[in-house]
């Protein structure tokens, strides 16, 4: 038996002896450690996505199962193989597809990351698979659980304009002053170079999303100590927007390639509306971007 198959069985049967019980992070980061275990959230993703484990979990907090009962597994995740992984890197030239490092010249380490989440219906494809670097995908799981956490069924409401001052808020312009992402990593100077737009705010967790010359985009997670106000989005014009009533047949992708020319920024649409779901109400009236 692998040190890895091992401790995946030891997570298992902790989770298991500690049924009902809020586990801190640490003390399974611990358990994992001296079991050899690296990845572990990713064995916890699995038995959830996989197995149907009914797992719950406070972000940053702790996990807890929740029961003994399995869950109904809707969209089951394909195995990534050695060669599709291959497949993937190769195609994206061993370089992260979000912040444009690689493992060579900065010490990342890569790896395959849906596109489209397995839970909102995409595929386990070459084509719905991109190289991230563990930063860039802790980013985006963090814009997933957001868009997760969000309510899909309350009608959207438009933008207000608020008065701009100099606290860190979402949609804050910011430049970076620390030398370390919120897990420790060394930031590139080019990063630092430029400034970058505030995605998401927890504590003292802060999400940047893309630059201000919209050249890169890596939702990377920092510190708010670490980071300089430099502007807000909030004193330029209000944007507008165009509201679409949903009509039989219309999709996100659908929707996304009609009004914003590209299928795959229907994240956008998710996010503008707080949806949880792909699934789409007739009659709903939908916020579009311009």
């Amino acid at each position: 038996m692998s040190d890895k198959t091992s401790g995946s069985a030891e997570l298992r049967k902790y989770l298991q002896e500690n049924i009902g019980r809020e586990i801190p992070l640490k003390e399974l980061n611990d358990l994992c450690t001296k079991c050899g275990l690296h990845h572990w959230d990713r064995v916890i993703r699995n038995l959830i996505q996989q197995e149907g484990w009914d797992i719950e979990n406070k972000r940053g907090q702790w996990y807890k199962l929740r029961s003994h009962t399995k869950l109904p597994i809707t969209n089951k995740r394909g195995c990534i193989s050695k060669k599709l992984r291959y497949l993937v890197f190769e195609r994206d030239n061993y370089t992260c597809r979000a912040c444009g490092r690689t493992p060579s010249t900065d010490g990342v380490k890569l790896s395959p990351d849906h596109i489209i989440p397995v839970d909102w219906g995409g595929e386990t494809s070459l084509d719905n698979l991109q190289a991230l670097c563990r930063e860039c995908n802790e980013g985006m799981d963090t814009f997933r659980a957001d868009v997760k956490a969000g309510l899909g069924t309350a009608e959207p409401t438009q933008p207000t304009t608020t008065t701009a001052d100099t606290a860190i808020k979402e949609g804050s312009l910011v430049k970076i002053t620390g030398n370390k992402y919120y897990g420790g990593q060394n930031i590139p100077a080019w990063v630092k170079a430029k400034n970058w737009y505030v995605r998401s705010i927890k504590g003292d967790r802060v999400v940047i999303d893309k630059s201000e010359d919209e050249k890169n985009a890596i939702c990377s997670p920092v510190k708010a100590s670490d980071l300089a106000f430099v502007g807000s989005t909030a004193s330029a014009p209000t944007p507008t927007y165009r509201v679409h009533t949903v009509a039989n047949g219309d999709t996100l992708w659908g929707l996304s390639s009609k009004y914003l020319g590209k299928g795959a920024r229907y994240t956008e649409i998710m996010k503008l509306n707080t949806l949880t779901s792909t699934v789409l109400r007739l009659g709903q009236k939908l916020n579009i971007p311009n």
